[in-house]
């Protein structure tokens, strides 16, 4: 592509060389620069790409984009250029190489603290009710025509979002859905990106590790509709709400299309529902929304469950969902993988795997088991190194007050001492139960989860949280194959029960 096409329209300067300079490929990575790639220098948390710029001339890099000039980087190089933004530019100019392939398809990106995962599930199980080809880039993984892509992170970077957009284009997918990070919004990744709608969930406390405070976490997820949604070309947009949540109402506050709001049980919402059931069975609901309403079944399980249910539900009929097959959808999705998933055994316990790894998302699994199960409730988890520390007593507080009986054990400690966290988290513990509290210490997660196993009886409750899907532990600087799901199958053969 001519780097004069790729750059019209957007506010940079030509330090030195040609415009019309041909660009085969795009990246921020000075390791994977080619003939005539054009190199992105950005400045990364752990490193800054100006100081490789040499390296990717080296290695055949026709031009160079810097957001910082000085003597030692202006030099007499092929092409090079300035811009304000490093981050910003390389979305715009990932719009342009990939054709702009958001133009084409509907697309909704999902942001909040919790229920992304499990609402862009929703939303793909009612567009497939709908025969329509849809699209889904998040957490677990990326998929679209019946075939999944290992996800590295919940939101690519802006190069690969785009080139994933281009791909699912190009195979015929009607539409997308993305989850929007926090760290993604904060860095730009879904800058020019042309969405239809946006969805907010709720907002509680995580990763102060990278936004340092609350509110800095706040203008960041808010970044998807006054940025991100507000700059979008289509016609016609959509900002969807949580009406539950205390910020539902001012984190869109700035958006400037249509705005709607969704409500477990409040009728000043525009979707909200009446006639609640919440069972071990599931959900059964009548919903209420502007065009009428409808009954839903769903086998997901929780009030949590419902709420998410209902943001999909709003986010699709906006977008041309029929109610059939809304209800089709909702109904047909059985459960989403490592959310509040069970393990079976022939003990007849319950054994439940869940990614809750902030307080109010382990509290909201927590009052929901508790409140469903007939015996005691044993809760296995612990808390991610390297990560917001002022969650980890927080949680053990949650685990203390809702749990009959804690068991905390490592998660991805990452560089940290696994010790140290626990330490951390049984402050919490301590604070709720007092200085003599019972719980149980084991460093090993598959040691605790084997300690919940044989401790435990008929009709008792196990949950074990914090890494959900995750089939990997980070200890160190390694990653091991380690699942929950597996471990707990394990655990249970293990104390003498046979799984299946």
């Amino acid at each position: 592509m001519n780097l004069n096409d790729l750059l019209k329209g957007y506010d940079f300067k030509l330090i030195n060389g040609d415009k019309n300079t041909r660009v085969s490929d795009i990246t921020y990575s000075s390791k994977e620069v080619k003939k005539n790639s054009l190199f992105v220098a950005i400045k990364g948390e752990k490193s800054d790409g100006h100081k490789f710029i040499n390296d990717a001339e080296k290695k055949g890099a026709s031009v160079l984009v810097l957001q910082d000039l000085n003597k030692e980087n202006k030099g007499k190089h092929n092409t090079l250029i300035k811009v304000k933004d490093s981050l910003d530019a390389l979305a715009y100019m990932s719009a342009r190489f990939y054709g702009d392939p958001t133009k084409d398809i509907k697309v909704c990106a999902v942001t909040g603290t919790n229920g992304k995962t499990t609402v862009t599930y929703i939303i793909e199980s009612i567009w497939k009710g709908e025969n329509q080809i849809a699209g889904v880039i998040g957490t677990i993984n990326n998929r679209f025509n019946e075939k999944q892509y290992p996800s590295a992170l919940t939101t690519p970077l802006s190069k690969e979002l785009q080139e994933l957009f281009s791909q699912m284009k190009k195979s015929g997918v009607q539409n997308v859905v993305v989850e929007a990070s926090s760290h993604a919004l904060d860095k730009k990744r879904l800058n020019y990106t042309n969405l239809d709608s946006a969805v907010f969930t709720n907002l509680t406390q995580d990763h102060l590790d990278y936004h340092k405070d609350f509110d800095s976490y706040f203008e960041a997820k808010k970044r998807l509709f006054s940025d991100v949604l507000n700059d979008s070309n289509k016609t016609r947009k959509y900002a969807i709400s949580n009406y539950d949540d205390p910020n539902g109402i001012r984190i869109i506050k700035d958006f400037r299309g249509e705005k709607l709001y969704y409500s477990v049980d409040n009728p000043k919402a525009h979707f909200y529902a009446r006639n609640i059931e919440i069972t071990t069975k599931g959900i059964k609901a009548e919903v209420v929304t502007p065009d009428g309403t409808m009954e839903i079944r769903s086998e997901l399980l929780g009030r949590h469950n419902l709420s998410n249910i209902l943001a999909s539900i709003a986010n699709t009929m906006l977008l041309g969902a029929s109610k059939d097959s809304i209800k089709k959808g909702v109904a047909s999705l059985k459960n989403v993988p490592g959310r509040l998933e069970r393990v079976q055994n022939s003990r007849g316990i319950n054994i439940f795997v869940d990614y809750a790894h902030t307080p109010d998302a382990l509290s909201s699994v927590l009052k929901l088991t508790k409140s469903l199960c007939t015996g005691r409730l044993i809760v296995v988890f612990g808390c991610g190194g390297d990560r917001d520390a002022e969650k980890r007593p927080m949680m053990g507080g949650v685990a203390a007050r809702l749990g009959d009986i804690v068991i905390v054990t490592s998660d991805n400690p990452r560089t940290e001492e696994p010790e140290k966290i626990i330490f951390d988290i049984e402050k919490g513990i301590k604070e709720e139960l007092g200085e003599d509290s019972n719980y149980y210490k084991i460093t090993d997660r598959y040691e605790a989860i084997l300690k919940a196993t044989e401790i435990s009886v008929e009709n008792d409750t196990i949950v074990v949280a914090g890494k959900g899907h995750e089939d990997y532990q980070i200890i160190g600087d390694k990653t091991i194959h380690f699942d929950d799901r597996e471990m707990c199958r394990k655990a249970a053969e293990e104390a003498g029960y046979s799984t299946n």
